[in-house]
């Protein structure tokens, strides 16, 4: 736990991103309209109220939605988790769910494996491989992302989740299979883009655990297939309650296609078949030409920048800004049909740097 939290200390404090403001007033709304909390007393990062929605958030600002719609991009599951926190003034409790989640998620699969498997008639301590499976992660970016006030942690959550259930689901006990339906869950609420994730792990875990064989071989697909429903079930809620409650459909900014630009495929497919009326996104592509800075090409400015520097989606008539939106799956399709070792590897930014 302690070596989790190493960059929280180095800091003194949880990490935050300009998107962590919007978390807290999504979540700040629920509670208000649930009439839990009001909205008014929760607090944003450094004890500012947090944004009402529309507001700026430096200088990436998000204007109001209009009247009939409402952008459910962020997830109402982590809005909620950091919202309850804020409420009670120790958003650095966030920081310790994630450092306990992580660690979870790593103790649990080497808890199971040293149960099965005992060498030389003495096991292994679980307390001290898990250590060190942590401070394998602190070699890369484990710690950074516990002390970050986003979702970001669970997508290696649901991976390990998958790894998990693929690797020992026919040794599993029953309150382990329930640990990891409860975290696999909770992770693919935690994001939007871990909803796709989670649906294109669905035919990998059957496909591992097919190879690995054995009795009841059918119990890790069949596990993450729910695991993988929980979130459509979730989107699907979450659609209802905007359609029942506030009156307004329900829509998503393009994070998935400004990844898919920002990591080189989806940038590739539009050169390559771009201007096409056929495919909205192609204006996006348009929007993207007004500048050469290569920063432009960045998710975040991409989907929030309005200079004319590195602009692109917000600065595009609000129709067009629709159809990109909505057309992001089918992109995201067309993209990995065309291109599916690149979208699914991240080959073409080596590739990039090797022609360089």
């Amino acid at each position: 736990m302690l070596a989790c939290l190493l960059v929280f200390g180095i800091n003194g404090g949880p990490l935050t991103y300009y998107d962590t403001a919007a978390y807290l007033n999504r979540g700040g709304q629920i509670l208000a309209k649930a009439g839990v909390q009001p909205l008014a007393t929760i607090t944003g990062l450094h004890g500012d109220p947090a944004p009402a929605a529309g507001d700026a958030v430096g200088n990436n600002a998000q204007p109001a939605a209009p009247a009939k719609t409402a952008d459910v991009s962020r997830s109402m599951v982590y809005a909620l988790l950091l919202a309850v926190f804020a409420a009670a003034h120790a958003l650095e409790g966030v920081v310790l769910v994630n450092a306990l989640i992580a660690t979870f998620a790593l103790w649990l699969p080497i808890h199971i494996l040293l149960r099965e498997r005992i060498v030389n008639e003495r096991r292994l301590d679980a307390g001290m491989l898990t250590f060190a499976a942590v401070a394998v992660g602190l070699l890369g970016s484990l710690s950074f992302y516990v002390a970050y006030l986003m979702p970001d942690i669970f997508t290696p959550v649901l991976l390990l989740i998958a790894a998990t259930l693929t690797a020992c689901a026919p040794r599993m006990r029953r309150g382990e299979l329930a640990a990891c339906l409860l975290l696999g869950g909770l992770a693919v609420m935690a994001h939007t883009s871990h909803l796709a994730i989670a649906a294109l792990l669905v035919p990998i875990v059957l496909a591992g655990s097919l190879l690995l064989g054995g009795p009841r071989r059918w119990l890790a697909p069949l596990l993450f297939a729910a695991i993988a429903l929980i979130g459509f079930a979730q989107e699907g809620a979450v659609r209802l309650a905007v359609s029942k409650v506030e009156k307004a459909e329900a829509v998503y900014l393009p994070f998935l296609t400004a990844r898919l630009i920002k990591d080189g495929p989806g940038l590739a497919y539009l050169n390559a078949h771009c201007p096409n009326p056929a495919i909205p996104t192609c204006a996006l592509h348009a929007a993207l030409q007004r500048s050469t800075d290569p920063w432009r090409l960045t998710a975040t400015h991409i989907i929030f920048e309005r200079s004319a520097r590195l602009g692109s989606f917000r600065l595009m008539p609000e129709r067009d800004q629709q159809a990109v939106a909505a057309g992001q799956v089918h992109f995201f399709l067309a993209v990995f049909a065309d291109r599916p070792i690149e979208t699914t590897t991240g080959c073409c930014a080596i590739w990039r740097y090797r022609r360089r």
